[in-house]
């Protein structure tokens, strides 16, 4: 009896506190707390450096430019500086330089703590397209300003001073621009030429007097192996300045042959050329 009375007191002598299942709980809330007051104090530490004067933009490095004047470039884009560098989208920024006609690829990079830097591809012009006004005289008479493309068929610039060497088409159409420009290569520092577009199959080469605009003749020139055209071309095209009747009109499409028509008459056999046969 004594015995079972001393263990009934022994578990009345228990310890009152918090639920065993209770107590997890509570230190991870002491712990998410603890880091939470941390996080906090650290993103009000992050603030205020990121708001110093340090990382307000100030520069804007630009690399590639050729065409594009950098201090006017910077003038457009300077709404980015004295801008906090971490508040600087950098996606918005991209699509208003790719707005830009000239420029091809653009990439933006922030340069820590206080620059931006942006690396430019420019466009290349590659050929001028011309205009005539009057094709029922004997000049070749430029209409309209000139207009400047790439060779992906951009239009860079209208009217204004242009760069020399570049292909002078006429009637410039998708189907034959490449193709033109490949001829073009061909043609290069011979003056007075126009290549016209105006039919993909056979491509059109103006011959004007590069001084006064004098139409002298027309080559047919097909639409392939422009190269052994144009060199059946220059076999007689010593005769036919010789002849100096203009303008004349050269059917170089038929291999072997050239056929050649004159608008004041029909003229005679070329002879010692190179082609097979010339005909008037």
């Amino acid at each position: 009896m004594k015995r079972t009375m001393g263990r009934r007191k022994k578990k009345g002598r228990k310890k009152k506190g918090s639920p065993s299942w209770l107590k997890p709980w509570l230190r991870m809330i002491g712990i998410s707390f603890f880091f939470g007051t941390v996080l906090f104090g650290l993103a009000l530490g992050v603030e205020h450096v990121a708001a110093s004067p340090a990382f307000r933009v100030d520069k804007i490095a630009w690399q590639g430019l050729a065409h594009l004047d950098e201090d006017e470039m910077t003038n457009r884009f300077k709404f980015v500086l004295g801008k906090n560098i971490f508040k600087v989208n950098i996606q918005a920024l991209h699509q208003a330089l790719m707005a830009e006609k000239w420029i091809k690829t653009v990439t933006v990079k922030k340069d820590y703590p206080n620059r931006l830097m942006i690396f430019v591809v420019e466009r290349k012009p590659a050929a001028v397209e011309y205009h005539l006004d009057d094709q029922g005289d004997r000049a070749v008479r430029l209409a309209s300003a000139p207009v400047l493309i790439d060779r992906e068929g951009m239009i860079l610039q209208k009217g204004g001073a242009l760069p020399s060497g570049l292909a002078r088409l006429l009637h410039v159409n998708a189907q034959a621009y490449e193709k033109a420009l490949g001829l073009w290569d061909l043609l290069d520092h011979y003056p007075g030429l126009f290549i016209d577009l105006s039919n993909p199959d056979d491509l059109l080469v103006h011959i004007t007097d590069a001084g006064n605009g004098k139409r002298l003749g027309l080559l047919h020139l097909g639409g392939e192996s422009y190269a052994e055209r144009w060199a059946r071309f220059l076999a007689i095209e010593r005769h036919l300045k010789n002849r100096g009747q203009v303008p004349w009109e050269v059917d170089l499409r038929f291999p072997g042959q050239v056929i050649v028509k004159n608008g004041l008459g029909v003229l005679k056999p070329v002879s010692g050329s190179a082609p097979e046969s010339i005909y008037f």
